[in-house]
């Protein structure tokens, strides 16, 4: 038995030595994007966007009550104003369609990144793993 917990023991530390190089190898990209694209105040509040959970609820309960009054407001233009639904209907819809796709890869790329430190701060202190 002793035999089988060493040759464990040993097994899991060379893993640990190669997620450690794995790790070593890969370039560091904490707010890369945000630091490239949006210099200055922007990259403050982009970087607050992605990890304040707070400001997320506020802009998404902004976007809720946005959904909310547009729902009656797009049904009146449509049953009473048809002419300007049909001249504009086609263009908001298409608008709205983009900012939905833009929306969903958005969030995809913000929950890539929460997984990622959630995995990150998941290793044991002392394990000989570190976190990139």
């Amino acid at each position: 038995m002793p035999d089988d917990q060493d040759e464990l023991l040993a097994e899991i530390q060379a893993l640990r030595a190669q997620v450690a190089a794995l790790q070593a190898e890969q370039p560091a990209t904490e707010g890369l994007w945000v630091r490239r694209v949006a210099p200055g105040a922007l990259a403050g509040l982009g970087g607050r966007l992605a990890r304040d959970p707070d400001l997320q609820y506020r802009i998404h309960r902004a976007a809720v009550l946005f959904w909310l009054a547009w729902f009656p407001a797009a049904t009146w233009l449509f049953i009473w104003h048809r002419a300007f639904w049909e001249s504009t209907g086609i263009y908001l819809t298409l608008l709205f369609s983009l900012w939905a796709n833009l929306t969903t890869d958005w969030s995809a790329m913000t929950a890539t990144r929460a997984a990622k430190y959630a995995e990150q701060a998941a290793v044991p202190p002392g394990s000989g793993v570190t976190g990139s």
